[in-house]
């Protein structure tokens, strides 16, 4: 066991020496000033991910993850590097991961802290009962209601993060002697603007648990829970804009209407989850667990959308003194910055010049919806708030089952089927003063007599879009899904240890509603039928060296089907599938070490992973060309090696010190291929390399420690305060920047060379804590609890959290397009008051 482990540090050691992958083309130095300008239809939506990291740390009770918890989510950190899918996530035993994102959407119960506060979970690919499992780990929240303690408790928080004001109200019956249990809660968070400016934030939470004990072999339950959202949200910047604000919380979604701030880029979301399961226990050995699901309800995010007119963002690339300097119109730069520094109207959108432009566009559409001398006349909105909506609806069964062979040995596996589809469309939500909206693609030529851009729904041409009205585009997304796993576990005297496996087969398509005119022959109807069947196999041991000290390895070995978002070309407009697509393959190995003692607790791992064969995809705008087009990069491979540390320390019976270090290197580890397509003709590129071998993956701290201090003091109070430091904080590179063709003409001395080819790597950082609270009793019943922190209590706001690349430059503009970033939030303070009994 001991060479075990030495191999496996040397091993690690020397994945840690990797470079850069550095075989490029040369050539000669001769730079053009040329301009291909581009913008991105794709921006970091919000840190959507991020909701999956932070919940995973917070919903562990690992020693290691307990302590990383919310002091390393505040630096965007990722549990082993990896995204969030690989995390499975489940609520009373059914599997929770978005079906087309991969990762678990915690808002979709967020706010019902009551109930899901103490979750089951492994961390690392471990032994469960509810799945395979993923190789972050897994967490399963037990709704059931005689599993939660009996009372009622209502609480009020105030803060000044995201939300300001958050109230909650619980009550749990027990198990009562007619067998009946029922939990219920509500909750609701709201504020008009949070820590960044321009972001409101409503929300209200509801949970219902009815459980009834039938006699000794069957319990049956129903569950119902939600949690409507609607909230603004922020934007990443580039440094250049931080620095015309002065403020690294610059946020171009908002702007003045009549006075009043509003935000244009709103989420909205509702998706109620029902279950209705049943408990048979057949003997004192066997047991299953059934439940029949159902997800359902909407999310849709708001924007603004344009056409024949300027575009309204005040961050476009073109109001930027940096542009100006391009073109050589330095003339102009000093009024630009004091428009920056002192005009609301400029350097944030103007609600009241969109509804002015609306008011004075007096317009006539001839041949509406095709018919030949019918016009309508109006005042056409150039500018518009659209709704962008993804409304799911999932209908599924799952069963467990568990059967102990002997008293230190068991099997246990499950079925989990569903049937999932995603209506996807957009919708008018605001005509902004005007009176109607032409369906037409403004970034095509149409071909159709009298057009004035390609139909985006040919079978009704030239159609005049009114409030809540589907254009654009208007399809359905389409998954059908089988998993099966089993497990065998065995505990003897000195070694414990444990064999999965899983079988997946999928099917998923697109179904398109409208017929796009760009795409006549590949739009409505459905797509090819992508099908894939994958599985993996893992195995664990623990080797008791006494009953305080344990070391344990963990390996696994899977393949799995891409992300349906992955999988189409451009899913609002046709049906094309991405060449190539092929099934990930992942694996991970790890070692522990693990001291179990009343007084302390440590765990000690290094890990080795590495998942391949995953694909991107997103669409562009390229002014140089006029055309959008769709980038795909395909055979992405990534290695994760690193180290965790966790500990928890009764220095003395009122006093504990705890800590965590997670410290990694994650990396890409292949040349993936980049290809181009041309979304108007459907027309590919020719393809080519991108040299990424050895880059950092970003988005996430690679290194990040903690060390906290608490004191309990015997007569029911406590206070503390922590330190989270965070390092080797990398951007994410994009693959089309390190091709060739990017520096073809140039040599290795030219600036532009290391400018496009060299990562960003981000100043190491970090955020003292602290947290303080008091309990009372009242006529050993009623109970009160005060409690109280404040994070980043030196007000650190120059921390770069991370960010990403823009798809746009190349050697002739990068001063044009500086990577986008996001700041930790300065000081910020949460406090409750809890009244239970």
């Amino acid at each position: 066991m001991r060479s075990l482990i030495l191999l496996y540090f040397l091993s690690f050691s020397f994945l840690l020496s990797a470079q850069i992958d550095s075989t490029m083309t040369q050539g000669t130095d001769s730079l053009l000033k040329s301009t291909n300008l581009t913008f991105t239809s794709i921006e970091l939506d919000d840190q959507i991910d991020d909701q999956s990291f932070s919940g995973l740390l917070n919903s562990n009770q690992d020693v290691y993850m307990r302590n990383a918890g919310f002091n390393f989510s505040a630096g965007r950190f990722r549990v082993r590097g990896m995204n969030g899918n690989n995390f499975h996530v489940h609520l009373n035993g059914v599997p929770m991961n978005d079906p087309e994102l991969g990762f678990a959407i915690w808002a979709n119960w967020g706010g019902l802290n009551d109930i899901t506060r103490y979750p089951e979970s492994g961390a690392g690919v471990s032994a469960s009962d509810y799945s395979f499992g993923g190789l972050q780990g897994f967490s399963n929240i037990d709704l059931r209601a005689s599993t939660k303690r009996a009372g009622t408790r209502f609480s009020y928080s105030s803060a000044n993060r995201t939300y300001r004001n958050r109230a909650m109200l619980t009550h749990n019956t027990g198990l009562m002697s007619d067998g009946l249990s029922i939990s219920a809660s509500i909750s609701g968070r709201w504020s008009d603007e949070g820590y960044i400016e321009g972001t409101s934030y409503s929300n209200m939470s509801y949970f219902l648990s009815i459980e009834k004990v039938l006699n000794d072999r069957h319990t049956v339950g129903v569950i119902g829970l939600g949690s409507p959202s609607l909230r603004g949200r922020s934007s990443l910047a580039t440094l250049e804009n931080y620095e015309l604000r002065n403020d690294n919380f610059y946020n171009p979604y908002w702007g003045y209407q009549q006075g009043e701030k509003r935000n244009s880029r709103m989420r909205g979301s509702h998706k109620p989850i029902v279950m209705a399961w049943h408990r048979f226990k057949l003997d004192e050995n066997t047991s299953f667990q059934t439940s029949l699901y159902s997800q359902f309800g909407e999310y849709y995010q708001t924007r603004l959308d344009w056409t024949d007119a300027n575009d309204p963002r005040p961050d476009y690339y073109r109001n930027l003194p940096s542009y100006l300097e391009f073109i050589g119109e330095t003339d102009g730069i000093a009024e630009l910055e004091n428009s920056w520094a002192n005009d609301p109207s400029f350097y944030q959108l103007d609600w009241d010049a969109f509804y002015q432009a609306n008011g004075k566009n007096l317009h006539t559409v001839h041949n509406v919806d095709g018919v030949e001398g019918r016009t309508h006349q109006g005042y056409r909105s150039k500018y518009i708030v659209e709704e962008a909506h993804s409304d799911p609806f999932m209908l599924g069964i799952n069963s467990t089952v568990l059967h102990k062979l002997s008293p230190t040995r068991r099997i246990n596996g499950g079925v989990n089927f569903y049937s999932y589809t995603s209506d996807n469309y957009r919708v008018v939500n605001d005509l902004l003063g005007g009176e109607y909206w032409l369906d037409v693609n403004r970034f095509a030529s149409g071909v159709l007599p009298g057009s004035q851009g390609a139909q985006n729904d040919l079978e009704n041409p030239n159609r005049i879009i009114e409030l809540d009205e589907r254009y654009g585009y208007n399809y359905k997304m389409h998954r059908r899904n089988l998993d099966v796993f089993a497990q065998y576990s065995e505990e003897l005297e000195e070694v414990d240890y444990y064999i999965g496996v899983n079988l997946n087969t999928q099917s998923f398509w697109r179904d398109g509603q409208f017929r796009n005119e760009l795409h006549p022959d590949n739009s409505k109807g459905e797509s090819e039928h992508l099908n894939f069947t994958t599985g993996g196999v893992k195995a664990g041991l623990t080797y008791k060296l006494s009953g305080r000290h344990f070391i344990s390895a963990n390996t696994a070995f899977q393949s799995r089907a891409p992300l349906i978002r992955n999988s189409f070309l451009s899913p609002r407009t046709r049906n094309s599938v991405v060449p190539g697509l092929i099934a990930e393959k992942l694996s991970s190995m790890d070692i522990n070490y693990m001291i179990r003692y009343p007084r302390f607790k440590a765990r000690l791992t290094g890990y080795t992973a590495a998942i391949k064969d995953q694909v991107s995809i997103f669409t562009f705008f390229s002014e140089g060309s006029n055309d959008l087009i769709n980038l795909i990069t395909n055979g992405i491979d990534h290695s994760y090696q690193g180290l965790e540390l966790g500990f928890e320390a009764n220095a003395t019976p009122t006093l504990t010190i705890n800590g965590a270090l997670g410290h990694g290197q994650h990396l890409y580890t292949s040349r993936p291929v980049v290809s181009r397509v041309i979304d108007e003709t459907n027309e590919m590129e020719p393809s080519e390399l991108s040299y990424l071998v050895n880059y950092r993956v970003g988005r996430t701290p690679q290194t990040a420690a903690n060390l906290g201090f608490t004191y309990r003091d015997p007569h029911f109070w406590f206070a503390g305060f922590n330190y989270s430091h965070f390092a080797n904080i990398y951007v994410d590179p994009i693959s089309t920047r390190r091709t060739a063709s990017e520096v073809d003409g140039l040599v290795t001395s030219d600036p532009q060379w290391s400018q496009i080819l060299e990562q960003t790597k981000l100043d190491n950082s970090g955020a003292l804590n602290f947290f303080a609270g008091k309990s009372w009793r009242f006529d050993y019943k009623y109970y009160l609890l005060l409690t109280a922190n404040v994070s980043n209590i030196l007000d650190n706001k120059d921390f770069n959290t991370g960010g990403y690349e823009q798809g746009r430059p190349t050697a002739s503009n990068l001063e044009l397009f500086d990577n986008k970033y996001g700041f930790m939030f300065g000081r910020t303070y949460f406090a409750m008051v809890r009244f239970s009994f």
